[in-house]
């Protein structure tokens, strides 16, 4: 590479498209040197134009932001990220989550959730819960525990139809936790959504704002020091571009306790998928070609992906 050429990289680093953030959980600008995880083709390195073409699907040769440690809280998060105008282009655009999966499927991971927060609440008069996309938890807690006022925060408005579609006594759905009007929920519940928020202290401030001080709250995140995580390593699947940081119990408490939270209960969890929709994707990580999967026999797998499940207690 010539001289030329290296001064134009150091244009394009320096002229970047993306958002510069410090860290979500504490605050503080201080990493670790080097990242701790990179792809092939560091999205931090390339034009959006470019990388939204990843945003959506598995594949072999994933792009994504580069993870780095806090040096602080030891949170891994990418310091550079997308901008919230081209995150409402590329989220405008998400399909439902559930990945090719049967929604019966999906909805039996769903209920293992609730059968956890069970344990920890009796009932609730009033539910929060953030990125329910087609409504699987919320019909489970609904079936659980008939909360008479459900408040639902689903960015992308391709879902709301189906959402309106649950059997709630009284259910109102909105863009962001901050359009929420003043309230008091005493159960909130977010899978696999903290670990897509950009700003956790303005949803947080949000969130406590509206629950009231005997409340619940679980989430359920990727756990970037699982055993799964470092036998793919880059290939890993929540080393994605719709992930601005990831968690590990450690990181989630001390995030949850920078937000007035306390941890009462951290456990793995259990998905479940058919076989044939599970194979389909473990090959797509992988990078081979899906042959014969109609010749696969179709039953239900259990499978511990390293995810974990954290119900805290507001403070």
């Amino acid at each position: 590479m010539n001289l030329g050429q290296n001064q134009e990289n150091n244009e394009k680093m320096t002229n970047s498209e993306w958002s510069n953030r410090n860290c979500p959980s504490c605050g503080s600008d201080k990493t670790n040197l080097n990242a701790d995880i990179s792809s092939t083709s560091p999205a931090e390195n390339i034009s959006f134009k470019e990388v939204k073409n990843y945003f959506i699907g598995l594949r072999d040769k994933q792009t994504f932001f580069s993870f780095f440690r806090c040096s602080n809280c030891l949170l891994l998060y990418s310091p550079q990220y997308f901008s919230p105008e081209q995150l409402n282009e590329l989220y405008s655009e998400m399909p439902d989550n559930l990945m090719g999966e049967d929604r019966s499927v999906a909805l039996k991971t769903q209920s293992i959730y609730i059968k956890q927060i069970a344990k920890y609440v009796s009932s609730t008069d009033s539910f929060l819960e953030l990125g329910p996309d087609i409504g699987l938890v919320t019909k489970e807690v609904i079936s659980a525990f008939n909360p008479h006022t459900i408040t639902l925060v689903e960015p992308n408005k391709a879902m709301w139809p189906e959402l309106r579609q649950l059997d709630a006594k009284d259910l109102e759905i909105y863009e962001s936790v901050q359009d929420i009007p003043k309230s008091l929920c005493n159960l909130v519940v977010g899978v696999h959504v903290f670990d897509h928020l950009v700003n956790l202290e303005n949803e947080f401030n949000a969130i406590n704002r509206n629950t009231a001080s005997s409340a619940i709250l679980s989430m359920v995140v990727h756990n970037e020091k699982s055993i799964l995580r470092f036998l793919l390593n880059k290939k890993w699947p929540p080393f994605c571009l719709q992930h601005p940081q990831l968690f590990n119990p450690r990181s989630a408490r001390r995030m949850l306790e920078n937000y007035g939270w306390e941890v009462v209960k951290v456990t793995r969890t259990t998905n479940y998928y058919t076989s044939r929709n599970f194979i389909q994707l473990a090959l797509k990580i992988i990078g081979k070609e899906v042959k014969l999967l109609n010749k696969i026999p179709i039953f239900q797998i259990p499978v511990k992906l390293g995810n974990i499940l954290i119900i805290a207690k507001k403070k």
